[in-house]
């Protein structure tokens, strides 16, 4: 009966939740109190439960969107042992694996974000991405493993996850920000279909960035930003808004914040 649990547990990480259902189902049919069967089983209803925006899985054939769970930590070690992958998405520099379950934790009880891990049919975990919402924005974020960039899994992972969020969350409209140097990054990103806002934007202490918008808007979008990005990255201000009147100020207060408080209020880029 173990190895069936081994092999529930391999279906649930590529995505075949419901054979791994099943297999458990069938383990429990035999032996009601089988303590690993059991232990799945519950993880399984849990991580079902933690999927109420993102709705567990996205799938076009060959690429499939599945909402990250804990028991994805392997899979996501592997990837973010590449020291780029911190720099370049500002997510956080994780201590153990219990730092990478608060964080996890942290995103599933906020309630509005969707976070995907992006798998490969015969390649298995390539990626991650992610929407955070609000009012019918949204911002979007992703990175793709050093091993399999420049494949094209950012955009077509980024076109699943939009057309989703348009369909059937009621997004009109995402966001995305890229540092200026990631160019990847922002080819990926226009392939998408996001277009630069000119909206200048500044995160203390990190490097120059660019607010994109996906679709194109017709006309200035920096109020908009300026009131959607308030609620989810207060560490990034707009500032041809509220600040154009003080930028001077902004820039100065920047020194006296810690780096380690930078780092914690900053929120994810993208990667390709």
């Amino acid at each position: 009966m173990s190895d069936a649990c081994h092999i529930a547990l391999a279906a649930w990480r590529i995505g075949e939740t419901a054979a791994a259902a099943d297999i458990l189902r069938q383990v429990l049919l035999c032996e009601p109190h089988h303590r690993e069967a059991v232990s799945l089983s519950a993880a399984l209803h849990a991580w079902y439960a933690s999927c109420d925006l993102s709705g567990g899985l996205i799938d076009d054939g060959e690429l499939r969107l599945q909402a990250l769970g804990h028991h994805h930590i392997d899979d996501f070690r592997w990837h973010y042992d590449d020291p780029a992958m911190i720099d370049l998405c500002c997510l956080p520099d994780f201590e153990d694996d219990a730092d990478w379950h608060a964080w996890l934790d942290e995103i599933h009880e906020a309630g509005d974000q969707a976070l995907f891990g992006l798998w490969h049919r015969y390649w298995g975990f390539v990626g991650c991405v992610s929407l955070i919402m609000h009012a019918g924005l949204g911002l979007y974020y992703y990175w793709i493993g050093r091993d399999f960039r420049g494949l094209g899994f950012g955009p077509r992972a980024g076109r699943l996850l939009l057309e989703q969020a348009q369909a059937a969350w009621g997004m009109r409209a995402c966001y995305a920000k890229v540092y200026a140097h990631n160019a990847p990054s922002l080819r990926g990103l226009s392939k998408i279909g996001f277009q630069p806002t000119g909206v200048p934007i500044m995160r203390p202490g990190q490097a120059p960035e660019h607010l994109l918008r996906w679709p194109e808007a017709c006309g200035d979008v920096g109020e908009e930003a300026w009131s959607f990005l308030k609620h989810v990255d207060r560490a990034t201000h707009v500032l041809s808004v509220h600040a154009r009147s003080d930028v001077s100020a902004l820039v100065g207060s920047m020194a006296s914040i810690p780096a380690t408080q930078l780092a914690s209020e900053s929120l994810p880029g993208s990667i390709l």
